[in-house]
């Protein structure tokens, strides 16, 4: 009872995600498995939970003699296993097709007691805005498939929770989600709320381990980056908008760079514009500062999570869109913000929390747009719009929410780290 007068937004976000998932189970008897996605305009593949069944199909085909890195016909689609080698453990069990159901059910499981568990305190706005980006096209596109994403979910969920306890065990639990997909060691950004020293200390351990890792099983890791699938819609990141357009943009260099050859400047002009975006993003964000008595909130810590892989990931290129669902980390702490703040940063808050719901609902948004205009195209560039305006801006509140030792690092590198260690340390 104590719990529930301490957490009345939790409570009802519960309840508010039990009821809606209640009608959607309901939805799928009455109307139809199928028709129930397509509410949502998420795109359907039956078998159900798509993207689960390359795993008990890889190691379906391993049974066979075969290698599922080169042909995999354990995976009803026929797809390449493109997992990184601590997967193979799979290998050596005993599941096949037959066994996708419990497993999508259970990892749907730890998704939601993740979901649940990381918030440190939820208000009606908080509540409004979680169950939104919960029940969106986005994030129902990761129920759909059965993504190990939502596993991810699940580690990265539990890394913040430890925080406040074990700061050594927050950091294993990254290093065991890094181990699985590599974007989770964008989620070290929860250590600058312990300080500089905890900060280098975690962030060297974690980066140091996983370096060995990587180098140990460098030839998978990259022939897993080359296989990986990327979309050219229904996904966000510096490359979506150029692989989707190409020729448009190949045409345009050689009018404006006739010397220069076109396909090796288009390889590397995403990600130069990414980082000079995130440049202007950082150089804004050292020259304001957001003073407010959140920092060491599990809320800010969430916020630090969900935002840098966001960032991360868009850097890295293309995701298909349900890896969007990290960003229900950032909501909690944008809906106490945008009540707290005022001016310039209230107003960048508001605008980064409506570009959150409108890349998550753009699935519905583009069909409703396409019925209206019969132009799709102009959908998918605005959605490329929305994500590239929301990469800058939790980029900036990213930024001026770092606490001061941090701020002075980026400033002044060399200064910055020869810091570390003086009075002072453990705080901001």
């Amino acid at each position: 009872m104590r719990y529930i007068k301490a957490n009345p937004g939790k409570i009802y976000f519960v309840i508010g995600t039990l009821l809606i998932g209640s009608m959607i189970f309901v939805l799928f008897k009455v109307y139809g498995y199928e028709n129930t996605w397509k509410l949502w305009q998420v795109p359907t593949l039956m078998p159900p939970f798509a993207d689960l069944r390359l795993i008990p199909g890889g190691a379906e085909t391993f049974r066979r003699g075969l290698d599922p890195t080169i042909r995999n016909p354990g995976d009803p689609y026929g797809r390449i296993f493109n997992y990184p080698k601590i997967w193979y453990l799979f290998f050596y069990t005993s599941i096949d097709q037959e066994d996708v159901i419990w497993l999508g059910i259970v990892i749907f499981a730890l998704f939601y007691i993740g979901l649940i568990s990381f918030p440190g305190k939820l208000d009606g706005l908080g509540v409004l805005l979680m169950i939104l980006v919960t029940f969106s096209p986005a994030t129902m596109l990761l129920y759909e498939r059965g993504n190990v994403d939502l596993l991810i979910f699940f580690i990265c969920a539990m890394a913040i929770l430890a925080l406040n306890y074990s700061s050594l065990g927050a950091a294993l639990i990254i290093l065991v989600g890094a181990l699985l997909k590599i974007f989770p060691l964008f989620g070290l950004s929860i250590f600058f709320g312990k300080g500089r020293k905890q900060f280098w200390r975690y962030t060297l351990l974690v980066v140091a381990s996983f370096g060995v890792y990587a180098w140990l099983t460098f030839s998978n890791i990259r022939a897993s980056w080359n296989l990986t699938m990327r979309g050219k819609s229904i996904s966000y990141g510096v490359n979506v908008l150029f692989d989707r357009y190409h020729e448009v943009f190949s045409e345009l260099l050689k009018r404006l760079l006739p010397a220069f050859g076109v396909n090796g400047l288009l390889d590397v002009l995403p990600y130069l514009l990414g980082l000079m975006l995130l440049v202007v993003a950082v150089v804004a964000g050292l020259r304001n500062s957001l003073k407010s008595n959140f920092e060491g909130s599990r809320n800010l810590t969430a916020f630090r999570m969900g935002a840098f892989i966001y960032l991360g990931t868009f850097l890295m290129g293309n995701n298909w869109d349900y890896r969007l669902a990290f960003l229900l980390f950032t909501l909690p702490q944008l809906a106490e913000w945008v009540q707290t703040l005022k001016g310039k940063q209230r107003l960048l808050v508001a605008a980064a929390i409506g570009l959150v719901i409108l890349s998550s609902w753009h699935f519905v948004l583009a069909r409703w747009c396409s019925l209206a205009f019969s132009d799709s195209e102009t959908v998918i560039i605005f959605d490329e719009i929305a994500n590239w305006s929301m990469f800058f801006m939790l980029a900036y509140l990213a930024i001026v929410s770092l606490p001061d030792w941090a701020k002075e690092i980026i400033r002044n590198p060399v200064r910055g780290i020869r810091l570390t260690g003086q009075p002072g340390d453990a705080g901001s």
